[in-house]
C-alpha cells in the first residue's frame, strides 16, 4: 500500500474503518444515532421509516456511534447519500444554527436534527413534528 492512500483523520475524529452501518442505503437516507439506543430502538425505527416507504435493510443506511461525535468529513468513506438524519444531540459536529425537525441544506445535502429516537417515540409531540418532517421531505 503506497503511504499517500492511506487515509489521515484528525486524533479528535471517529476511524470509519471501526464503524459498522447498518443497512444498504439504496435510497440515500443514513441515520447516525447512539449505538446505545440502536438496540432498543430498531422496531419504532422500523415503524418510521415503512410509513415514507423506506425498508430499513435496503433503503437506509444506520450509524450506531459511541460517544465521540461524527465530523461531516467521515460521511465521505461511505457511499453517496443525500439524507442526514441525525437522531439525538452531539452526534454530529457542525457548525451552524438549526432548528429541531426542521430540513437544512449543507453542501447539497439535506440534513435534519431531531431528539433520540426513545424521546420521540415516548413523546407525541415529537412524533408529530418528525412526521411532518418526513412526510414534507418524502411523500409530498
Amino acid at each position: 500500500m503506497d503511504a499517500f492512500s492511506v487515509p489521515i483523520f484528525a486524533v479528535s475524529e471517529p476511524n470509519p474503518e471501526l464503524i459498522t452501518p447498518s443497512g444498504n442505503g439504496e435510497k440515500g437516507l443514513f441515520v447516525l444515532m447512539s449505538a446505545r439506543e440502536w438496540p432498543d430502538s430498531q422496531a419504532f425505527l422500523r415503524k418510521i421509516l415503512g410509513a415514507i416507504h423506506f425498508d430499513i435493510d435496503k433503503d437506509v443506511r444506520i450509524f450506531p456511534i459511541d460517544d465521540q461525535p461524527f465530523t461531516w468529513n467521515i460521511f465521505q468513506a461511505y457511499q453517496p447519500f443525500n439524507h442526514l438524519w441525525i437522531a439525538g444531540e452531539g452526534l454530529l459536529t457542525v457548525n451552524l444554527e438549526f432548528n429541531p425537525y426542521h430540513w437544512v441544506s449543507i453542501h447539497q445535502k439535506h440534513i435534519i436534527f431531531t431528539h433520540a429516537l426513545t424521546q420521540i417515540e415516548n413523546n407525541a409531540t415529537y412524533k408529530k413534528q418528525l412526521w411532518d418532517a418526513l412526510r414534507a421531505m418524502y411523500l409530498e
